[in-house]
């Protein structure tokens, strides 16, 4: 079995280098903005629902999901009719175009999952505030009611004790 050459020169595939260059920077933002989620500072009693740098974040993942999807549509029109310049003929070079066409499928395919990732991040943590205030608010309608119940069996202990 001979060895076949996989190479793709990025001067001559512009929209390829492009595509892959901007997923990497969409990688790179990801990065930071999942790790801006699961560090985000958690309070044991939050009474007013997620802060505002919590919503901020939220608008910041909005324009983050746009570029993404505009990434991926732009690949998408890539792949419905890839445009490679390819050196060499035979195996190697069909073999070069199906490896690069699926490294793009391959990374559109992790994009989408790093999305739906990142989403599920965040609404966990706009969750946590919000059952925090439920929390807090179904204990003062447990002590609420106790000390109703309390007030409602006052009369009757004292017409008992006398």
């Amino acid at each position: 079995m001979c060895p076949v050459l996989l190479m793709l020169n990025p001067d001559h595939n512009p929209v390829f280098k492009e595509l892959w260059d901007r997923s990497i920077k969409l990688k790179e933002e990801w990065l930071i903005l999942n790790q801006r989620v699961l560090r985000f500072p958690r309070r044991l009693i939050w009474i007013k629902g997620p802060p505002a740098s919590l919503l901020t974040l939220g608008h910041e993942l909005k324009q983050y999901e746009k570029q993404c999807v505009e990434w991926s549509q732009d690949v998408g029109q890539f792949l419905l009719n890839p445009d490679f310049e390819i050196e060499g003929q035979g195996v190697s070079a069909q073999t070069t175009f199906l490896h690069y066409t699926a490294e793009l499928r391959e990374m559109r395919r992790d994009m989408t999952v790093g999305l739906e990732l990142l989403r599920s991040n965040y609404n966990h943590v706009c969750e946590h505030f919000f059952n925090q205030r439920n929390l807090v608010l179904s204990w003062l309608a447990v002590i609420l009611s106790m000390l109703g119940i309390a007030i409602s069996l006052l009369p009757i202990l004292i017409s008992c004790a006398r």
